[in-house]
């Protein structure tokens, strides 16, 4: 069953352990700027930051745009994920992502999201739960809840 990382801006404090969780999980030192979760000051008059990552799209626009076939998705975790042999920096991925999810890292190659192999740090870390690991069902269910409140 395929799950996501939902964020819920509402919850963010703009702490950004998220960030710190990442980097140290995919690149081994504490550096925001590698880390694939960005938490950006939406609205700063208001307080409100917004967690942005993969969402692991249904028909990923970064692996239709890949030239060189180096985006695919893991059939285990469902996150697409990044070859590091194929990928060649173009960052054409990049610019094909609708949420800027997609970086390019210090050695030239494009790095994103890829779920920790199953295990989101990100998720794990967060103090305030602004983050977490669904299923796309659960995700569903929660949006149909929400609908209805506002139906009523």
């Amino acid at each position: 069953m395929q799950r996501i990382v939902v964020s819920y801006p509402e919850r963010c404090v703009g702490c950004r352990i998220c960030e710190i969780a990442c980097s140290m999980a995919t690149e081994g030192i504490m550096n925001p700027t590698l880390s694939r979760i960005n938490v950006l000051a939406a609205y700063p008059s208001s307080g409100l930051d917004l967690p942005i990552l993969c969402k692991q799209c249904d028909g990923a626009p970064c692996i239709a745009t890949c030239p060189r076939q180096a985006l695919k998705r893991d059939h285990r975790t469902g996150a697409v994920t990044v070859d590091k042999w194929d990928c060649n920096g173009c960052a054409i991925c990049m610019s094909a992502c609708p949420l800027g999810a997609i970086l390019i890292r210090p050695n030239g190659l494009a790095a994103k999201c890829d779920l920790c192999r199953g295990d989101p740090r990100c998720v794990r870390f967060c103090p305030v739960n602004a983050i977490a690991f669904k299923t796309l069902e659960e995700v569903s269910a929660e949006r149909r809840l929400e609908a209805a409140k506002h139906v009523t």
